[in-house]
């Protein structure tokens, strides 16, 4: 690879980290205050999450979408334009909070939910900059990015609400005017910076380059894509089953919101801090190995959350910070199975349609996991999360032969 190619690629891998930094400070600030918002603009909580519901189904169908967009016109005007939009869904979320109206607030989440999708959809970009044996690594570090967004975005809550507030607007536009400055920011920073097209960079080799381009359906069944599937899939609907419903455990356990936001805080380490980790395990070790990994991980974290009392502080911030690392272990080592193997036109397709089934899959654990909790309480919640873990683990049985790595040549 020549020197100017390999510098411009890491430039690139760079002003794409940035730019996830930016835009998951902006979207973590708005998806905070969003069943904080639909409380007071409904007078009642049955309906606070909702607007994060139809964010993650934007997010869902924005996958798809984008996806769709990028193998018509490429990676830079795809991530713009879904910045341009989240950030005035962004806009649009602050005017629904100052006119009090919970419908638009719904449309400007599920609007916000297509600059999520495209900030996810990032780490193939990076990943696409790279030589197989490291795009592992580009992927971590790109979901490593989003430590930025859950650190920043929290913390800038209070400023931006007060901020709002003293400007005549409600408190809760201040959290959707700071993810709007953020998506608009990233977007005209690529403007900037974000040259050449990812896409155009993007390393093919030539075993990547078949003469035709398989459908989507022939795709999902490859047992090494099946691998990947059944891991993000799997890991996601049981991480958002148990963490969102941690903090009402806690609370009714009497615990206060020190202490919720401490256990969370651990989980959102586990979720995004050992990224870069994580990517040089899955190019050293294998990528399935490290999903495999990541199920084992989220087995341990349901045993102990499952089976610890509500005021078991220490545990359930060990089993929280498991339930977000095993995650971090399947999401990026599945993510990074998606990019082995396939013409570039086949990824892009692909990992839109498996985004796409991760995110509907956290809508439907979200929407699911309320009723659970009140029926069965949360040990039950813990025990249908080890229950599901099954279904990874037939995968893995069937296609046992994917956790010997292979040459990216054995992948089509």
């Amino acid at each position: 690879m020549p020197d100017d190619s390999a510098r411009v690629r890491r430039k690139l891998t760079g002003v794409l980290f940035s730019g996830v930094g930016l835009t998951s400070t902006g979207f973590i600030a708005a998806i905070t205050v969003a069943g904080l918002a639909a409380e007071d603009l409904t007078g009642t909580s049955s309906l606070a999450g909702v607007p994060a519901a139809a964010s993650t189904i934007g997010t869902a169908l924005g996958s798809m979408i984008l996806a769709s967009a990028t193998v018509r016109l490429g990676r830079r005007p795809m991530l713009i334009g879904a910045y341009l939009v989240a950030g005035s869904a962004s806009a649009l979320a602050a005017l629904a909070v100052g006119s009090t109206s919970f419908a638009l607030l719904i449309f400007a989440m599920f609007s916000l939910g297509f600059g999520n999708s495209a900030s996810h959809l990032t780490r193939y970009a990076a990943a696409d900059l790279h030589q197989p044996s490291r795009r592992t690594a580009a992927i971590g570090w790109i979901v490593w990015a989003g430590t930025i967004g859950s650190v920043a975005g929290p913390n800038l809550l209070r400023y931006s609400a007060d901020l709002a507030e003293r400007s005549g607007l409600a408190p809760f536009a201040g959290p959707y005017l700071l993810a709007a400055i953020a998506f608009w920011a990233a977007a005209l920073f690529y403007v900037a910076f974000l040259r050449p097209d990812p896409l155009r960079m993007a390393v093919s080799l030539d075993e990547e380059r078949p003469l035709t381009s398989l459908s989507l359906s022939t795709l999902v069944r490859r047992p090494r894509v099946q691998v990947a599937i059944a891991s993000m899939v799997t890991s996601h609907f049981v991480m958002v089953l148990i963490m969102s419903m941690t903090p009402i455990f806690l609370r009714n356990g009497g615990s206060g919101l020190e202490i919720v936001g401490f256990v969370i805080s651990a989980h959102t380490l586990g979720m995004f801090a050992l990224s870069p980790i994580t990517g040089v395990l899955g190019d050293r070790y294998g990528r399935p190995q490290v999903a495999a990994a990541g199920m084992a991980i989220v087995l341990a974290s349901v045993a102990l959350a499952g089976t610890a009392p509500a005021d078991a502080t220490v545990i359930l911030v060990i089993a929280l910070f498991l339930l977000g690392l095993g995650w971090n272990f399947a999401f990026i080592g599945g993510s990074a199975i998606l990019t082995e193997g396939l013409a570039i036109d086949e990824r892009l397709r692909l990992q839109g349609a498996v985004d796409a089934s991760v995110w509907l899959s956290g809508a439907a654990a979200s929407l699911s996991s309320g009723i659970i909790l009140a029926v069965a309480g949360f040990p039950f919640l813990n025990a249908l999360g080890a229950a599901l873990l099954v279904i990874p683990v037939a995968v893995f049985i069937r296609h046992h032969s994917v956790f010997r790595k292979p040459s990216a040549a054995t992948l089509r």
